[in-house]
């Protein structure tokens, strides 16, 4: 999965869970159900990582690094780190 992918479903389930906490235990259900749709990975990982920063980093600066959209959003494309 495209790690924005995880990263704007990650948000959206932090904003319905409403609390950190919530969107915290969340974003990594929401990473796993979300590798479970059939899909191609694309081959470049500078990408793969850019747009990933780069979706974080812009959901930290218009909500806030601690708003449950942020923090959902971290936690759901926090799995793909490994990679």
């Amino acid at each position: 999965m495209i790690v924005s992918i995880h990263v704007a479903t990650g948000a959206a389930g932090g904003l319905l869970g409403g609390s950190r906490a919530a969107a915290a235990a969340i974003g990594p259900v929401l990473h796993f159900l979300g590798d479970r749709i059939p899909h191609q990975d694309i081959d470049s990982r500078r990408f793969e990582v850019g747009t990933g920063v780069l979706g974080v980093l812009a959901l930290a600066l218009v909500r806030g690094p601690f708003d449950p959209a942020t923090v959902g959003a971290v936690a759901s494309a926090v799995p793909d780190v490994e990679h």
